[in-house]
Parts: C-alpha cells; structure tokens; sequence
C-alpha cells in the first residue's frame, strides 16, 4: 500500500484523482502527484485513465522508458479506448519513431472517427513524415467536423503556406474570418499572411481592422510594430512595441522585442532596462534571461551573462524547461575557448530532455564549430530522427556533408529541406548556397529568386540575390534588385549599404558616398554607417573628411571600441604612428571581451619598432584572454619578425593546442611551415602544410599555401595539382584561382592562364587584386590595351595599391617607348 498524505481526495474515485493530479502537475508538484496515484492505483490497477497519467506524470520527470511503460500498460488495460492509442503514439512521436506513431494514431481515428484531437496529432505527424496531401486531407477533416472553430481553418491554413498553396491559404482564412467577423485573431492572422506575402498596404488594412477589434492586446502593437519594421521603420516599431509592452496583460515576449529593438537603434542602456524588466517580470520565460544575458555578452559582461543563465536554470520550474538555458551557456562557453565546460552544458540539456531535437543539434553545431564531422554527424542524425519535419535538420546534414567533401549528398540533403517545407526561404537559400559552393552560380540564381518571391520584402534577401546577379555580370539587375530593397526598407541601412557595395565593387567611389550620405541623414548618429563612410572618404584619398566620420561616430558611441580601431588604421595610413597608438589605446579600454585590439596595438608597437611595447600588449593579450589562440599567434609572429624561430615555433605550437576550429589550426600550422622554411627544413615545411590540409579539408586557404610552397621550391607540377585542389574545393575562392592562374602563366599556357584570371575577376568584380593579375595576364599575351584596361579598373578599386601602380608605371613606359619607336 502507498503512504499518502496530500490534498483529501477519495483515492477510489479515479475521475476526482486525476483532476487533483493534473493540477500537482501543472504547478509542477511531481512528488505529490506521484503519491497519489500511487495509492489510487492501490484501489484501481488496470483504470486506463490513471495509468495514462502516471506515464505523463514520469514523462515530465524525464523518464521515457518508465512513461513508456505505464502508457503500454494503459492500451493493454483497454485495447477498444482510442486514448491509449492516442497516449501511446504521442510518447512514439516525442521519441522519434513517427511511423509507429501515425500507425497508432490512425487506429485511435479508428476507434473514434470525430476526435479533432487525434486527427490534429496524425497531421502533425504525417507533416513530419513528408507525406504532406494526408496531412492536409486530415486538417480539411478538422475543419469538416468543426466548421465554426476558427482554429481549425488556421491550422488548415499553416499547412497550405508551409506547401506553397498560399491562394488555399488564404481562403482558409477568409473562411475563418467570415465565421468570426469580429475575432481579432483570424484578422490578425490574415494581415500577417499578406505581410509574409509582400502585400504591406493590405496588411495595413487587415491590421487597421484588427485594432478596432482589439485595441488594448498587446498582440494588436505588435502586429504595428511588425508593419513599422518591414518599412525599416525603427522609431515606429519602437512606440508600437512600448505601447504593447505598458499594457498589464502584456507578457515577456513584447518586453524582449522592444529591448531587440532598442538595440538595433544602438540605446544599449534603454535595452538592458527592458530585458532586466523582462526577467523580473516574467522570470519563468526563459527568452528574456537569454536576450539579458546576450546583452551584458555585447558589453563584455561575461561573469553578468553567465549568472543570469545558471540563476534562471536554478529556477526553473521542469529540466526541460532549462534546456534552452543550457544549450545558450553551452554556445557562450564554446565562443570563449572553454570546451568542456561547453560540452557539460550541452550533455546536461541532453539529460534533461533526451527526445528534444534541438538538445541534438545544438551538440551537433558544437563538433561541426571543432571540425569534428563523425560526431556532429552522429548528433545531426538523431536531430533529425526526432524531427524528421524540420528543415533545419536537413540542412544541417546537408552542411555536414559538404564538409566531409560529399558534394552530391549535401545537394540531397537541401533538397530535402525544400521537399520538407517548400514555403520556408532558408530552405531554398541553403540549396542555392550549396550551389555556389559547387560553382554552380547560374543554377543558383533561379533557387534564390524562388526564396525572394516566397518572402518579397525581405531586404536581406533581396541584396543576396542582387549580390549574385552581380557575380553573374548582370549589373543592371543587380542594381534594379537593390533599388527595389531601397523602395521597400526606405530607413533600412542595410539596403542603403548594400547598395553602396555594389558602387564598391564597380570602383564608383563618389556614387558610394552618395548613397551612405543618404542613408546617414536617416541615422546621423550609426556608428557602423559613420565608420563606412570615413572608409569611403580614406579610399577617395579625403583623409581629413575621413577623420572627421569617425570623430563624429566616436562622438555618437564614445565606448565602441571599433571606431578607434579604425581611426588607428587611418592614422597608420597616414603615418602618424604616435595617433595610431593612441586611438588603440583607447579601443584596448573599451574592448571588453574582445582581444583583437590588443594584438592590433601590439602590431602597431611592433611597426614602430618598439619592440618592448610590442611584446607588453602581445603578452597582455594572451594573460587576459589565454583561451585565444590568436593571441599566441601574434607573440609567435613578434618572435619571426626578429628572427628567434625557436620561441616562434613554441608560441605557434601553443596557438595550435588551443585551436578550436579547422579555420583556428590554419594560420599556426601555415606559420610553423614557415618557421620550418626559414630553417631551410624542406621536409618540415611540407610535412606542417600537408597537417593543415588533413586538419581544414574543405578549406581552399590550405591546399592554396601548399602550392605556394612548391612554387618557392621551384616543383611546378605539384604546385598544380595543389592549386587545382583548391579550386576544386572553392570553385569561387579568388586567391585559388589567381594562383592557378599563375602557375599556368608559368608553364606558357597563356590562354588557360587568361581564363582562369577572368574566373577570379568574375567571383568577385570588387577585388582589386583580380583586376592586377589580369593585368600580368595580359601584359604577358602582349594585349597592351587589355592590360591598361584591368590596371584602370584595379585603381579605380584600390586608388592607393602601390604594385597596381608600379604595373601603371611600367605600363607608360612601354607605351612611350612604343611611341618613340614609331
């Protein structure tokens, strides 16, 4: 017999049991709610409805198997009740075995044909499965049997976006709103239907009625603030959000986005507020702890974030409530070098809530971030067993596969993300990327234009595309698709910067200015945008005006530290040392968690020849961040600058240990190869080359420098076939092609060589460099004019580039002396 003592239920009477049991589990009681069952189980061993309840009760407390059990006792309790099918099959589903739940469940429809709750969970599982007309037969079933529940209709008409039928989703709605006129939600819901669809002035009208209906939801700002943000918008979307979040019933997730988009206008101090008030508030919520925690991570409160994490997981009302939690410390950790303190957190959120997907793949975006396939791929699989609907499963898979050099595999897999939900655009923007992987930018480009007509005011998206038609020679374009973004996000800075790139890239220095001078009379005070147009005014050879944007983003953000690292790469560029290292002195004190700065001051030192200083803010860069492997690299290159190899090779072996990714190991072990040539150690140099190929496969940057390895040891076939690797793995990687290009040159092959330049020049028109070697090129076929050509180009992109000039300068002597022969 079980001992109780709790709330005074008659343990014979199971109905009054299981309505006291389900409010113990809903304030998360577990013990009690245990007990009681136990001694109501004492009266009634086989009632299907108290066993069912004890399988949730210890699926709650994270014990599958045992939920398992008490669920399968149930259903052989009472074969003929559709709920313990129902039961069962959801404990199926959670688990990652969705064909034996949908069997499961379609034997509960069985049983009972007008259960909407079993036919909504056997569409949810044949989503999951890909068998999309099911799923959407049985939601129009729903609907059938619940004509005026609008809820039903919405569902309908989730399914019908996710498979790309928007005009059956959009009657579903209209249906919805037909049956309730007046029901802010079903408005409110066609208004984000038509703003998902680019429609913004009829978004604006569906949202107009929607606050007649509702004029004190917080939903009802919302909903404002999501029309203000499409325009870009920021101080509409502010006030919108501050109404929402001012009225009582609002919850933490209006508080959250108001500090969102406090931070995106730069008012860090108005966004903390707002995230604190969040977490205050709300301190079940754990998105608010997360974005508290993000921001105090900005401002380089390290210690700050990770308290408010492990004090929300303290209190935490379920484990699985404290996952997402979890897997946040476990990213925070992995950024600042600590990998096993990353991998504890993201264990624990697996042992809280083993059958959660995302527990899964969060460990597998950890060994993908260490280069370590075979068990990310394990971590992505289970991902995806659990939630085979989910797409982003699928594109994990298909990056892993990429990376392990399975080309066609990783094409599968993004087409399987696509097949799973046609409607969402990441799905089709992986595929596209994937192509452009392959080289394949033409075939990319119609995936991409499929992912903006899925979402037409997405601005990012449209500057993607436009980049691409850009790559294709398709200028016109790409500046219509740019304009177009411009049209759709008139204070959206991101339009305006891309639109400046684009000028960039053609070397249009004066419409680039243009353009950003535009867009800073919309944010006077932006400091990213400040900082780009002092780039703009540097590369125009205004270093005054130059100077005077980043003064003027100094003066908007005197704590980013960013803006006086720039003004020290000004200053270094205009040779006046002493300013330079007084702007990065500066930068060190507001650098928080980032050390870049103290390398770069370290740098500067170094330039200067103080060597001592050099060495003081190298040694300070590795004491206070000694987790970064950066860090020991720049000690290491202080040491090959003054010849000491053996003090280089340690600090670059130390860097090497504390390389996290295959992108980290690359620059230690390319300069250990280098501390090997300069010994005249051949056999070294290549031995440390060949590591970094073994450890970074899918990096172009590795088999690149083991060509240019072989050139320095005069083995031109290597060389190529090094190259030729490299360009097989970057199809569009500039440098690869350059050196393959170059390589040609050297054997004669004056037209492969001339080819291969064009393909540099075309990966990437803004790449002055590509211009130049075009130039070599053409200069050795003897096309004179052809050469004058990219060396114009390169200089209108780089007005400063000391070897594009000298190639001038030699190009106006051959001319002269052509014209003296003449």
């Amino acid at each position: 017999m079980n001992d109780f003592s709790g709330p005074s239920i008659d343990p014979t009477n199971a109905q009054a049991t299981l309505r006291a049991t389900a409010e113990l589990l809903q304030s998360g009681d577990f013990s009690t709610a245990e007990r009681l069952l136990g001694w109501a189980l004492d009266f009634n061993p086989e009632h299907p409805g108290l066993l069912r309840c004890m399988s949730k009760l210890r699926w709650s407390e994270g014990r599958a198997d045992e939920a398992l059990t008490w669920a399968e006792q149930a259903l052989a309790a009472d074969p003929g009740d559709a709920e313990n099918y129902a039961c069962l099959g959801l404990l199926r589903m959670r688990q990652g075995h969705h064909v034996e739940a949908s069997e499961l469940l379609a034997r509960a429809v069985e049983i009972n044909t007008e259960n909407v709750g079993y036919l909504r969970l056997l569409a949810e599982i044949m989503a999951h499965l890909g068998r999309s007309s099911e799923a959407i037969a049985l939601a129009e079933r729903v609907v059938l049997l619940r004509p005026q529940d609008i809820s039903s209709y919405h569902s309908l008409a989730a399914l019908q976006q996710r498979y790309g039928d928007f005009e059956g989703a959009e009657a579903s709605i209209l249906t919805a709103i037909d049956k309730a006129p007046g029901n802010p939600l079903a408005l409110r819901r066609m208004a984000e239907f038509q703003l998902g669809r680019g429609n913004i002035d009829t978004a604006r009208v569906w949202a107009a009625r929607e606050r007649e209906s509702a004029a004190d939801d917080p939903a009802s700002h919302d909903l404002e603030a999501s029309l203000a943000l499409a325009s870009g918008d920021i101080a509409g979307a502010e006030g919108a959000l501050r109404a929402a979040a001012g009225l009582g019933k609002a919850n933490g997730y209006y508080k959250r986005r108001l500090s969102d988009v406090l931070m995106r206008r730069g008012d860090r101090t108005g966004a903390i507020a707002w995230a604190e008030r969040a977490t205050a508030d709300h301190p079940q919520d754990p998105g608010g702890h997360i974005q508290l925690a993000h921001l105090y991570l900005a401002q380089g409160q390290r210690d700050d974030a990770y308290a408010v994490l492990e004090a929300a997981i303290a209190q935490s009302a379920t484990p699985s409530d404290a996952t997402p939690l979890m897997r946040r410390l476990s990213t925070f950790a992995l950024q600042n070098g600590q990998l096993d303190e990353a991998m504890g957190w993201a264990s624990r959120a697996i042992a809280a809530s083993p059958f959660d997907a995302e527990n899964h793949a969060s460990v597998a975006s950890f060994h993908l971030q260490l280069g370590e396939l075979v068990p990310a791929l394990a971590a992505a699989t289970r991902a995806y067993e659990l939630a085979p609907g989910t797409a982003a499963h699928s594109r994990r898979l298909s990056d892993i596969a990429w990376r392990r050099g399975e080309a066609e595999a990783a094409f599968e897999w993004a087409a399987r993300a696509v097949s799973v939900n046609p409607a969402d655009p990441n799905n089709h923007v992986h595929q596209a990327t994937v192509l452009m992987q392959k080289g394949q930018n033409e075939a990319a480009e119609p995936v991409l234009a499929r992912a903006v007509e899925l979402v037409p005011l997405d601005i990012r998206l449209l500057t993607r595309l436009s980049d691409l038609k850009m790559r294709l020679g398709n200028q016109e374009e790409a500046f219509a698709l740019a304009d177009r973004a411009i049209g759709i996000g008139p204070r959206d800075l991101v339009a305006y910067n891309h639109m400046a790139t684009l000028h960039l890239a053609l070397g249009n220095l004066d419409a680039a200015h243009e353009v950003l001078s535009r867009a800073s009379e919309i944010a006077s005070a932006n400091v990213q945008l400040l900082r780009r147009l002092a780039d703009v005014a540097q590369r125009r050879g205004d270093k005054p005006a130059a100077r005077a944007w980043l003064r003027q983003a100094i003066d908007a953000d005197p704590r980013d530290p960013n803006s006086y690292n720039q003004l020290a790469l000004l200053e270094l560029a205009s040779g006046d040392n002493d300013a330079a290292e007084a702007a990065l002195t500066q930068a060190t004190e507001f650098a928080g968690g980032n050390p870049a700065f103290h390398r770069r001051l370290s740098e500067v030192l170094g330039r200067r020849g103080d060597e001592q200083g050099a060495f003081h803010w190298a040694e300070r860069a590795i004491s206070d961040f000694p987790a970064d492997p950066i860090g020991f690299v720049q000690f290491g290159n202080l040491h090959l600058a003054s010849g000491r190899l053996d003090e280089a090779e340690a600090a670059y072996l130390q860097a090497l240990k504390l390389a996290t990714t295959p992108a980290q190991a690359l620059v230690p072990l390319h300069r250990l190869s280098e501390v090997a040539t300069r010994r005249n150690d051949i056999r070294g140099a290549l031995a440390w080359s060949l590591k970094a190929i073994e450890r970074s496969p899918r990096e172009p940057a590795a088999y690149n420098h083991l060509a240019g390895l072989h050139l320095v040891y005069d083995n031109l076939a290597a060389a190529e076939q090094a190259a030729r690797r490299a360009v097989e793995v970057g199809p569009t990687d500039v440098a690869a092609l350059r050196r393959l290009s170059d390589i040609a040159l050297r054997q004669g092959r004056i037209e492969v060589a001339l080819d291969l330049a064009r393909q540099a020049v075309a990966a990437n028109v803004g790449d002055a460099q590509s211009h130049n070697h075009e130039a070599s090129v053409r200069l050795a076929a003897g096309d004179q004019a052809g050469a004058l050509t990219a060396l114009a180009k390169a200089l209108k992109l780089a007005p400063n580039d000391t070897a594009a000039l000298r190639k001038a300068d030699y190009q106006r002597a051959l001319s002269e002396s052509a014209l003296d022969h003449v």
